[in-house]
């Protein structure tokens, strides 16, 4: 049963208060029933790390990055986004995008759409992508 628009506002605006460190950064959640896997939007590090293995996701799925080929829009890679790192930790965890709904939020909890380079691609990679405007809306003060 798909869950209700108020469900997923209140799961963003759940996740958004338990991840205030990340304020400033546009954050992401892959749903499935009651499983939730969480990343926020940054540049790659240059080492992987236990905490942060998106730098080994990029290399071990390079073949398979649902961006590969496309231009980025914005004066920023794909790879910095909240949509691309929940999207590699997904498969990191040997689990199908596909199968999941993917809502973006600000620190507020508030529900984005995808930025321009993720419009590209999220729409065939993710089951559903739950969005509140038509189009992403500049978030002066997010970092990406």
């Amino acid at each position: 049963m798909p869950m209700s628009k108020k469900e997923i506002r209140k799961i963003a605006n759940t996740f958004a208060k338990l991840h205030m460190e990340d304020a400033g950064r546009m954050m992401s959640l892959a749903i499935k029933g009651e499983e939730r896997i969480y990343a926020h939007s940054s540049a790659p590090a240059a080492v992987a790390t236990p905490l942060d293995p998106y730098p080994t996701y990029l290399v071990e799925y390079a073949a398979k990055l649902p961006w590969n080929g496309l231009t980025a829009v914005l004066a920023r890679p794909h790879t910095t986004c909240a949509e691309a790192h929940v999207w590699c930790e997904l498969m990191g965890r040997g689990k199908k995008p596909k199968s999941y709904t993917l809502v973006s939020f600000n620190a507020d909890g508030i529900i984005a759409s995808p930025c321009a380079n993720c419009a590209q691609w999220v729409e065939r990679a993710f089951f559903e992508v739950y969005k509140e405007t038509p189009a992403y809306e500049g978030r002066t003060r997010q970092k990406p």
